[in-house]
């Protein structure tokens, strides 16, 4: 009995370090109690799609070492190119970048790719 106390209360402190660290919601800085609630309604969504994403990244083997930031940060990678503002392109994906929205987060590449260039057109 005290040992899975121990461990639910050891879950909750994990969830606060995250939203205060990885999220980047440590002060409120609100003056009225709606949008305080509000804003802790958000950060809670950010954290529930944090604790997903990072669940999907380590159900799959090939990425299960790769950090959140590490697939994060491959995914940043995906530039829009415009050439004397009227032509766009996208960059090509890398092999890991097409892993990491495959595999891990079930996102067909190509039709994410499609969707992309319809946006920018």
């Amino acid at each position: 009995m005290g040992y899975s106390l121990y461990r639910n209360k050891d879950v909750i402190e994990k969830g606060f370090a995250q939203l205060k660290n990885e999220v980047d919601f440590s002060r409120l800085r609100t003056h009225e109690n709606s949008t305080a609630n509000g804003k802790i309604f958000m950060g809670f969504i950010a954290l529930i799609l944090r604790s997903h994403l990072l669940n999907c990244i380590k159900a799959n083997p090939e990425t299960k070492k790769m950090t959140l930031g590490k697939a994060l940060a491959e995914l940043r990678k995906i530039k829009v190119v415009t050439v004397n503002g009227s032509i766009s392109a996208l960059t090509p994906l890398t092999k890991q970048q097409r892993h990491v929205l495959t595999e891990c987060f079930g996102i067909c590449s190509v039709e994410f790719m499609n969707s992309l260039s319809r946006c920018i057109l």
